[in-house]
């Protein structure tokens, strides 16, 4: 069923940054082994928060952050891992069909549960599994999967790990 959130094609301008970005990436991960982090300002599509009903909570994989860092740098959060950034993630896995598929999250206060954020990635993922920093400690981050034709798929948290513990090195980090 197509629920109305789908995210907006990234330009070729910006898909050539990110590779030209992979190598520096990759050096400050502190994990020269593992798939570099690949989400930046770029990717992210805001979605309005009143959409949040429109989910499926039961293809929602929910996690607590583990990382202490929150600190903001001219207003982006700073999460380098070697520079006492964030460094916890979760493997999650989607069901259904996923040749092509986006992931989104929506992030929540705790206890009050209020929505902070509610965005989507907007690469593709061709893969069953991708690694997504967990975030920081007080904060509740909600993960959910939508396919290319913007219906949306079971997810699963199927994994813990931190980076460069070399458990799933192969795994894309978003």
């Amino acid at each position: 069923m197509k629920i109305g959130i789908k995210p907006r094609e990234l330009s070729w301008l910006w898909r050539g940054f990110d590779i030209l970005m992979s190598p520096l990436m990759r050096a400050i991960s502190g994990a020269l082994v593992e798939k570099p982090q690949e989400t930046h300002r770029w990717h992210i599509q805001r979605l309005p928060h009143h959409l949040v009903h429109v989910l499926n909570k039961d293809n929602i994989a929910c996690s607590t952050g583990k990382d202490l860092s929150n600190r903001r740098h001219g207003g982006i959060l700073f999460h380098i891992p070697v520079l006492s950034g964030w460094q916890n993630y979760v493997v999650v896995e989607v069901g259904g069909d996923y040749s092509e598929w986006y992931v989104g999250w929506i992030l929540y206060s705790l206890p009050q549960r209020s929505v902070l954020k509610f965005d989507i990635h907007r690469l593709p993922i061709q893969d069953k599994r991708l690694r997504l920093l967990n975030g920081v400690t007080g904060l509740q981050f909600c993960f959910f999967a939508i396919n290319k034709n913007g219906e949306q798929l079971p997810l699963k948290i199927v994994a813990e790990g931190h980076i460069g513990d070399g458990k799933h090195p192969k795994i894309r980090l978003f």
